[in-house]
């Protein structure tokens, strides 16, 4: 099933397949999807537990869920709903249906995109603001968009040479690369309270976290 949703979707979208619920899990802390097409019947676990960590985790839960299933039943249905699947698509699927409800899926979280919560953090990107626990936290408007762009891959590493481009295609790298250490050392103690920890990856960029007490 994995290869025919690749198959109808490739020409649009990246598409990222695992074989198995617990290489699906790990490939998120690789590269987080917009959205994730889960089989319920998979070879190690169920499709429902793997939905169920996903919306468990701080750092995953607001990514939309479609459950792909041969059952009709209608139990198997109520659990994927309440735990958190935004769709239900019963198998075999018309391949132009199925695209249609990603687009649309897409287009809506796209819309909503104005504002992203992470952990005690809460974006307002039009107004470029950041409050944590309800506080603001006075940010410069190159620590806002460090921080964003941290923040809006939810625990996956962002490389060093994507927060250069932040400041400029054509910028001297090294000139930039000082500029972002600078920002990068206020930002961190200004945050320092939050529960979503910035972390440095040796030689790679940063991370951002949420770490519970």
């Amino acid at each position: 099933m994995r290869v025919l949703v690749e198959a109808v979707l490739r020409d649009e979208y990246e598409v990222i397949t695992a074989e198995d619920g617990q290489n699906g899990l790990k490939e998120l802390f690789v590269k987080r999807p917009d959205l994730i097409v889960l089989d319920i019947m998979l070879p190690d676990m169920s499709g429902h537990d793997v939905c169920a960590r996903i919306k468990s985790s701080p750092e995953h839960a607001d990514i939309p869920i479609i459950m792909l299933s041969s059952n009709t039943d209608v139990e198997s249905k109520v659990t994927s709903y309440k735990l958190g699947a935004i769709n239900y698509v019963e198998k075999p699927f018309d391949r132009n249906e199925f695209k249609a409800m990603i687009g649309s899926i897409l287009s809506r979280a796209v819309s909503k995109g104005m504002n992203l919560a992470y952990g005690d953090m809460n974006f307002s990107l039009d107004s470029q603001s950041v409050s944590v626990s309800g506080k603001k936290v006075e940010l410069t408007p190159s620590e806002f968009k460090l921080l964003v762009a941290i923040v809006k891959e939810r625990g996956a590493i962002v490389e060093r040479s994507t927060l250069v481009k932040l400041f400029g295609e054509n910028s001297d790298e090294e000139s930039v690369d000082r500029i972002i250490n600078y920002h990068m050392s206020l930002l961190r103690k200004k945050v320092s309270h939050s529960k979503v920890r910035i972390s440095s990856i040796y030689g790679r960029g940063y991370k951002a976290q949420v770490h519970e007490a």
